[in-house]
């Protein structure tokens, strides 16, 4: 069970760092010019958010391996913590979508339930 997790979690790694690189970042270099310092921020960015995912999985194991011997797992606390931030940031988006209209409202609504 634990071999085909790893090789489904990298699947789903892998299918968003290409959507990333393959399709946002070429997009979002055209939009702010190749030549322009943007677009070294833009790379700072980018470059910023892999380091920090890195620390916080360093992180997250550390935690895990001084924790294990408790009762209590600390992935479970993880877990509600990410959802609660997850359901957040959804709910945010679907009130921006719908001041924008009711149109894009239900349609990113729909987009989210599914």
């Amino acid at each position: 069970m634990d071999k085909i997790l790893l090789v489904l979690a990298a699947l789903s790694a892998g299918g968003l760092i290409g959507g990333a690189f393959l399709h946002l970042l070429p997009e979002a270099i055209s939009e702010v010019g190749a030549a322009s310092q943007a677009t070294l921020d833009l790379f700072a960015y980018l470059l910023l958010g892999f380091c920090t995912f890195f620390v916080l999985e360093q992180f997250i194991k550390w935690c895990h391996e001084h924790y294990s011997a408790h009762k209590k797992k600390p992935v479970s606390y993880l877990v509600l913590t990410s959802d609660l931030v997850h359901n957040f940031i959804d709910g945010l988006v679907n009130a921006g979508s719908f001041t924008v209209g009711f149109q894009v409202g239900i349609i990113t609504t729909l987009a989210i339930f599914t």
